[in-house]
């Protein structure tokens, strides 16, 4: 446990500056393997904690777990795993009785098979600030969910330097393998819809001040694509413990519609902007639909509205300076 509760901020929460330290900034491979280490490491939680108590909502819990492990492909395609790994896991999904034990040896080799440095730092940042196991499972998720964010993030800066650099085919590449990386995210929700209701009430007496919208990456990958305009600006600067991230470089919006007219493939890098704007707004209406269904209407964490800054923020396109598509 964590001792944190009372000045903690999200980034100690998730540990963001460990994370930062072990994945060296924009490396794709170290940041899928730590997406992989996280996942794997919550199935092989969710796996004991069946073993000990094998309920029904924890059963759910440790198939979505293990869903989301098999799709580490898509999750975190940078990141080699031996096949075996999934293979055991849709084996073991297709059984309705828990039949984890050749999975969750797969899986504990899996985890060692990754950089060590990585692996230790996953460990060593699980620490919950109450002894619900709930707690466990909702702080590998954000640490699944912030290693999305950094790739996407990354995806976005490098498709404006390859736009700015005449390669569109390049760019489009980029966004394509961040929307497939998005669009692999009901996965994960499926674990999150997991948490019981009292279980994160009780959670969140103990997290005040720590939101997800404070997430660097998170902010990155919006700021990034198009200027922030000033509602949206101002309401940055009312949150609770989010830093300054500097909107002055040219967005991968405003780099698009200036050479639009000169581009050799501008339809398709527009197609890809879509997909990329489809994926991330489904993800933040998922997001919205999970707040929904276990906080309600009260107020979110850090200083957000709760659900329904995030119905707002679900409408929002990352690309508005788009025309309407036909």
């Amino acid at each position: 446990m964590t001792f944190d509760m009372d000045h903690g901020t999200y980034s100690t929460y998730v540990g963001l500056d460990y994370f930062d330290h072990v994945v060296r900034s924009a490396d794709c491979e170290r940041v899928d393997a730590y997406i992989a280490a996280a996942a794997i490491d919550l199935a092989l939680l969710e796996a004991r904690a069946a073993e000990a108590s094998p309920r029904r909502p924890q059963l759910a819990r440790l198939r979505a777990a293990t869903r989301v492990v098999t799709q580490l492909a898509q999750f975190a395609p940078e990141c080699t795993l031996d096949p075996n790994l999934a293979a055991t896991g849709t084996a073991a999904l297709a059984h309705a009785d828990c039949h984890y034990q050749e999975f969750a040896c797969a899986a504990a080799s899996a985890l060692e098979s990754l950089p060590t440095d990585i692996v230790t730092a996953v460990r060593l940042t699980l620490l919950p600030t109450t002894r619900l196991h709930d707690e466990q499972m909702f702080i590998r998720s954000i640490q699944i969910f912030e290693g999305l964010y950094r790739q996407t993030a990354t995806a976005i800066s490098s498709a404006t330097r390859n736009l700015l650099a005449g390669e569109t085919a390049l760019a489009a590449d980029c966004l394509d393998g961040a929307s497939g990386r998005l669009e692999a995210i009901p996965m994960l929700f499926r674990v999150l819809t997991t948490m019981p209701i009292e279980a994160f009430s009780v959670i969140r007496g103990f997290t005040d001040g720590r939101s997800a919208v404070q997430s660097r990456a998170y902010r990155e990958i919006q700021f990034s694509c198009a200027p922030p305009d000033r509602d949206h600006m101002q309401h940055i600067q009312n949150i609770q413990n989010v830093h300054h991230i500097d909107a002055g470089e040219v967005t991968l919006q405003e780099a698009y519609l200036t050479t639009q007219s000169t581009l050799a493939d501008a339809v398709h890098l527009e197609q890809s902007m879509r997909r990329l704007d489809r994926a991330w707004g489904a993800m933040k209406r998922g997001h919205w639909g999970i707040t929904l269904k276990i906080i309600g209407s009260v107020p979110g964490t850090g200083g957000t509205a709760g659900a329904s800054y995030l119905q707002t923020a679900a409408k929002a396109s990352l690309f508005p300076g788009l025309p309407e598509a036909a």
